[in-house]
Formats: structure tokens, C-alpha cells, sequence
């Protein structure tokens, strides 16, 4: 099993959930974050009064996969986000997952390469 945190603006966001959808792919948390760069600061006014804005609005999509699907939701993932203008804000988080247990029942699920205890 492999988790995968995908890092991205608001407006592309749907369309990586639509296209996940799309390819099969339906269970994900889905977060709003704010994201903070030196490069993308800026001084805004909002009813007579200046304010520095340092925080862009970025929405964070969480899904945990078995390994075979990684690859596919990767490359759809890829394709829908990818953009000459999005300056490396765009990012792909993979990450392997040992196990995964369901609180109310107390199953276990592990990663094929590992054996059930």
C-alpha cells in the first residue's frame, strides 16, 4: 500500500479529482491548506488598511493505494495538474504504508510485503 499527498492550487484540484474518478479512484481526504513562499508575497488593501499577504490557498488530496494502482493515478495526476505557469507550486508526495487498521473493528490490513502476524 502506498499513500500519496498530492499539494495543489484550488481550480486544478477538481480536475484531478475528476480525473481520478474517472480512472476508478474514489476514496481521498481532501484538505484546505494556506501555503507559504518568499516568491509569492504581496502587499494587498482591504478597506483603507494594508495587509501583507504571504499565504496562498492550496488544497491537499490524500489517498492510500495498493502499489499497482500508484503508477496510473500518478501519471492521471500528472497530466491533469501539469502547467507551464504553475512555477513548481504542483507537488506529488509518495509515500509507503506499512499497515492500515479499521479503529472500529480492530481488522488489520498490511502491505503485500509484509506477512500477517
Amino acid at each position: 500500500m502506498t499513500l500519496i499527498r498530492v499539494v495543489t492550487s484550488p481550480d486544478r484540484a477538481s480536475a484531478i479529482l475528476d480525473a481520478l474518478l474517472a480512472v476508478g479512484i474514489a476514496g481521498m481526504t481532501i484538505t484546505d491548506l494556506k501555503a507559504s513562499s518568499p516568491g509569492h508575497r504581496q502587499r494587498m488593501v482591504y478597506r483603507g488598511t494594508d495587509y501583507d499577504v504571504s499565504f496562498t490557498p492550496r488544497v491537499e488530496l490524500q489517498m492510500v493505494l495498493p502499489d499497482e494502482w500508484c503508477t496510473d493515478a500518478i501519471n492521471e495526476i500528472m497530466e491533469v495538474a501539469r502547467s507551464e505557469a504553475s512555477g513548481g507550486e504542483n507537488r506529488i508526495f509518495v509515500i509507503p504504508v506499512e499497515a492500515a487498521y479499521r479503529i472500529r473493528t480492530g481488522e488489520v490490513e498490511f502491505s503485500r510485503d509484509r506477512a500477517a502476524i
